[in-house]
């Protein structure tokens, strides 16, 4: 048992905290001097000029006294909770100066002056939040002394702006302290982990050394046991020599000695005891001895010799008949001129099988100059040894198999995170002295669907897959580990140049694009890739593994199947899109969202029959976007769920208007998320539209992904549920996602939808306008109408009559309207004149 065994995990993570407290104080100090001497250079001219360079002074004083604290505390002995108490003291007084300053130099200084000072203490806040959460106390210590005074200051000043200022400055600081609690949570929860796994690996090591000791015990029993039946006063005295001898065989097998010296040990053991010139143990197994081992029915529990009729050692190969250990003066006699009789005859050899877990693994042999008669005794005892053989084995291998499981990932037999970061500090380490590495984060694209879709059992599998794949894209040339969920490593050591990483990372997103086949079905995937280098991209493993995240999020906001290296902008990129999830989440609430149509037409009666909902946003600053430009964050966020329910209730509050006003009842197409189906209470809001709207359903259309009818019960059956109400499934932009031909007529569908990627190749690219036709054909053969999206020219409209399209839509015929321009429009021609003379006309079938 160590030492630290007896050490709770508590104390265990607070010392582990101290020492990070103290180990970012140098930093901590450099900044306080170069920031302190900032506001000392900026308010020297003022006339707090004496106050100013007192307090230079004393803070110069204080960074002093910490960096012999510092010091102090590198030069340590033993533990002391002191160290703590002057952490808070320290910090404590270095907010108080630093508070001073704000409170102080406040009143003398100009706008500019005081806004200097303002963000260098917010600053100085954020840092303190990276250097002393590891305490909090410390971290409080210092923020609220150091930001209070002036917040106080502003708000003494009375006017509008400066109480704003302060209530801001206010929110900052209860902001950085609820981060910092947080972020103190995380790292005491991380290192405690570590701990906790860290006395599991203890745990199950003694738990080995338990039930080696417990196999010891049984088998000393056993010997005992023989001992007692074979008692013959002849053999007493050589039969007690080789009890004892054996035992202490055994002890030393079950001892943890490395295999190499316990053949040797067994080799000398069965020379002196058996009183045999040669004796070794061999390597290699035969189909004679596998065949021999099948009659002891799994592992030797009684004294057994293989028969010597099947196994002689004349018969064995010159490769198997290779001595792993052989006596001393020994080694590397040829003993395959041994010739061996029938048991219970004279015989010049006597063999035992080594069967760990009842599985062959070797011989041990020993071989006399004459022919002699080899008694019971003799085959106990051998077989005894080849069976502490075998337990060491045993033994070794359950070793080798913890340490595998504590350092691979069960799933994918890939290192873990734990084993990643031990190779990574050590590749940066090797990269100091000028070779390169390159660090590929790996992230797959829409796996959260095929969980979704599939089951995360089918994931799993899925993920095995994905390992074996990377594996072969890198093979000897890098190191391959799953950092858990979707997400996997590689590192290339010894990098020649950039193209190297970049041809690696073409090379996985190729192979992980290739479909995955399971359970029948074809999943395709795909995956980004985020690159540093070091040491271009940081010189240690932190920075790197930081960077390389940042590149991975940049390309999957790119949309995902690409690889980014990492480029300084990348994290101002982030900020944006982090600033539009925060936007998005008061866009209902503010009222931004918007609603515009877009009818499309029935081709046989030329005139409009329905309307899609498009949702909008007007941004307060980027202007009106489309939902291409904020559905995937309202995806990953989550917001799609609310903003769905509020669309379709505006949907059936428009709908009401227009039937007021006398127009004519028209379908209204609404697109909905899968998350809405999975998530959302998608029958309940539509029963709600469905009293609201007098109970009539039949002009509701819903628009729905190949996703979301694919086997996820909860999806397939809101689905069911809502079209027994009357409302219409249509299939927005089929053949481009999971749905199979075999599954479509079976799933509530009335409609599918062609979407604009086929409609733009009509008149340009022969593929897509075969698409379009099997496509059409297809739904035609279901019983099914048919959409096109996106129809652009007169050349496609007339394609699409042809082909017996039902409805189109596109700007072709109409762009995207508002509520009151859509009435207008339905009171009014409702195609334009263009489009109704081509309508006019003759349609032919093309051939």
């Amino acid at each position: 048992m160590n030492d630290t065994d007896l050490v709770p995990v508590k104390s265990r993570t607070e010392e582990e905290l101290e020492g990070l407290l103290f180990s970012s104080l140098p930093v901590v100090l450099a900044a306080n001097f170069i920031n302190g001497t900032l506001i000392a250079v900026i308010f020297a001219g003022t006339g707090a000029s004496l106050v100013v360079a007192i307090w230079w002074l004393l803070l110069v004083l204080l960074a002093s006294v910490r960096m012999l604290a510092w010091v102090c505390y590198g030069n340590r002995r033993v533990p002391n909770r002191r160290w703590t108490t002057i952490a808070i003291v320290s910090s404590a007084s270095s907010g108080v100066i630093w508070g001073a300053a704000g409170f102080l130099f406040f009143a003398d200084g100009n706008e500019t002056q005081r806004m200097v000072l303002g963000f260098v203490l917010g600053g100085m806040g954020a840092g303190a939040m990276t250097a002393l959460t590891p305490y909090l106390p410390a971290f409080y210590a210092y923020l609220f002394p150091s930001v209070l005074p002036f917040c106080l200051q502003l708000a003494l000043q009375g006017d509008a702006d400066h109480l704003a200022m302060a209530g801001a400055s206010v929110l900052y600081l209860v902001a950085l302290a609820v981060l910092g609690r947080r972020a103190n949570g995380w790292l005491v929860d991380s290192i405690s982990r570590r701990f906790e796994n860290a006395d599991l690996v203890r745990s199950l090591e003694r738990r080995v050394d338990e039930r080696t000791r417990a196999l010891h015990g049984v088998n000393e029993q056993l010997h005992r046991d023989i001992a007692e039946r074979r008692l013959a006063q002849a053999d007493v005295e050589k039969y007690g020599e080789r009890q004892a001898a054996t035992a202490d065989f055994g002890r030393l097998a079950l001892s943890g000695i490395d295999l190499e010296t316990l053949f040797d040990r067994a080799v000398a053991l069965v020379r002196d005891r058996l009183e045999v010139p040669r004796a070794a143990v061999l390597d290699g197994v035969i189909e004679t001895l596998r065949a021999g081992a099948r009659g002891m029915s799994g592992a030797v529990t009684h004294p057994v010799a293989l028969p010597t009729n099947e196994l002689t050692l004349a018969g064995l190969s010159d490769r198997t008949m290779q001595p792993m250990k052989a006596g001393p003066g020994e080694r590397g006699v040829d003993l395959r001129a041994v010739d061996a009789g029938r048991l219970g005859d004279p015989q010049l050899s006597l063999e035992a099988a080594i069967l760990p877990h009842g599985r062959p693994y070797g011989i041990l042999v020993a071989a006399a100059d004459t022919r002699r008669a080899f008694s019971k005794n003799d085959i106990t005892f051998l077989q005894s040894i080849a069976n502490m053989l075998a337990a060491a084995i045993e033994r070794k291998r359950a070793e080798e198999s913890i340490q595998e499981l504590a350092l691979r990932d069960p799933l994918t037999g890939l290192p873990n995170r734990g084993l990643f970061c031990r190779r990574l500090r050590g590749e940066v380490e090797k990269a100091r002295y000028g070779s390169k590495l390159a660090l590929l984060l790996v992230d797959l694209d829409d796996f959260k669907d095929v969980n979704d879709t599939f089951g995360h059992l089918a994931g799993d599998r899925l993920l095995a897959d994905v390992a074996g794949r990377l594996k072969a894209c890198v093979r000897k040339a890098g190191f391959t580990s799953r950092l858990g969920g979707d997400e996997f490593a590689l590192i290339l050591s010894d990098l020649r140049s950039l193209d190297d990483a970049t041809s690696v990372a073409q090379r996985v997103i190729r192979q992980l694009s290739e479909p995955f086949h399971l359970d029948g079905s074809q999943i395709n995937l795909g995956a980004s890739v985020g690159i540093t280098v070091s040491p271009a991209h940081g010189i240690d493993a932190d920075g790197l593994l930081r960077n390389a995240d940042l590149a991975l999020y940049r390309a999957k906001t790119e949309g995902g199947g690409v690889h980014r290296f990492y480029a300084a902008d990348m994290a101002v990129h982030i900020e944006a899109r982090k600033t539009m999830e925060q936007d998005l989440r008061r866009a209902l609430e503010h009222g931004e969202l918007f609603l515009e149509y877009q009818p499309f037409i029935d081709l046989n009666t030329r005139r409009p029959v329905g309307v899609e909902a498009l949702l909008r946003w007007r941004h307060p600053d980027r202007g009106v976007l489309s939902f291409d430009a904020f559905g995937p964050v309202a995806e990953t966020t989550g917001a799609i769920v609310p903003i769905g329910r509020w669309a379709l209730r505006r949907i059936a509050e428009h709908r009401l208007e227009w039937r007021n006003a006398g127009l004519q009842p028209l379908v209204i197409a609404a697109n909905t998320s899968a998350s809405l189906c999975r998530r959302g209470d998608l029958a309940g809001t539509i029963e709600r539209i469905a009293a609201q709207t007098g109970g009539d359903l039949d002009w509701l259309e819903l628009e729905v992904s190949e996703q979301a009818l694919m086997p996820a019960a909860n999806c397939t059956a809101m689905l069911e549920n809502a079209r027994a109400l009357g409302v219409r499934i249509a299939v927005d932009d089929f053949g481009t996602g999971y749905c199979s031909v075999g599954r479509l007529h079976a799933l509530p569908v009335d409609k599918v939808r062609i979407g604009k990627g086929f409609v733009s190749g009509i008149g340009t690219r022969r593929e897509a306008e075969t698409a379009v036709r099997a496509i059409i054909g297809l739904a035609k053969g279901f019983g099914m109408s048919v959409t096109a999206d996106g129809v652009e020219n007169e050349a496609q409209v007339e394609f699409l009559i042809a082909e017996g399209c039902d409805y189109g839509q596109g700007p072709v015929f109409s762009a995207p309207l508002s509520p009151d321009a859509f009435a207008t429009m339905l009171r009014q021609n409702p195609l334009p004149s263009r489009v109704t003379r081509l309508l006019d006309q003759r349609r032919q079938p093309r051939p």
